[in-house]
């Protein structure tokens, strides 16, 4: 379970990091506007695509670090 929840929670980032700043900011932009913004979205692609090429060595880490606890 923890594995999985890494893995949704850096799969989810880039709507984490809106929130964030949403909340850190003072609520001083929308998040709605954001989130219909082509930029959001072109850079959220960029970062999946990357996440997606780098899940395998972050499942091993995961692994690893498990194993290193025990």
């Amino acid at each position: 379970m923890k594995k999985f929840s890494i893995l949704l929670a850096t799969a989810a980032l880039p709507f984490l990091l809106v929130w964030a700043a949403f909340f850190l900011t003072g609520f001083s932009f929308t998040p709605k506007d954001v989130f219909q913004d082509g930029t959001f979205w072109g850079l959220s692609m960029m970062y999946w695509f990357l996440w997606i090429c780098m899940v395998g060595p972050i499942v091993e880490l995961i692994d690893v670090s498990v194993n290193n606890k025990n």
